[in-house]
């Protein structure tokens, strides 16, 4: 019995240490990968949020009317693909959570728009 308490603790701490050492993967955040050409806001987001496995919160209504975007993702972060995608539009992100991320508008408007 104490050997099996022993090995239990040895497999908990292995699998504690790997969980630390990948954060991305700890976070549960996929990598992005897309072409996107004069694509929606909203099926932007819809196509990130499905490689990605994480949640958007957003106003469908509001972001309707955003500019189409074109955009090439090749393997980056969510945030670095919101980034891209925003980079134009009246909206930011922020995170909530580990893998939650709230879309809203812009207090000031991007230069251009």
């Amino acid at each position: 019995m104490r050997e099996f308490k022993h090995v239990v603790s040895k497999v908990c701490l292995t699998l504690l240490i790997a969980f630390l050492a990948f954060p991305a993967w700890a976070q549960g955040l996929g990598n992005v990968t897309l072409q996107l050409k004069n694509t929606p806001l909203l099926q932007a987001l819809q196509l990130i949020k499905q490689q990605a496995e994480v949640k958007f919160i957003y106003s469908d209504e509001e972001l309707r009317h955003a500019t189409p975007v074109t955009a090439e993702l090749d393997n980056v972060s969510v945030q670095t693909a919101l980034n891209l995608v925003l980079l134009t539009q009246p909206y930011t992100y922020e995170q909530s959570g580990e893998n939650v991320f709230v879309i809203k508008p812009l207090s000031t408007p991007p230069p251009g728009l």
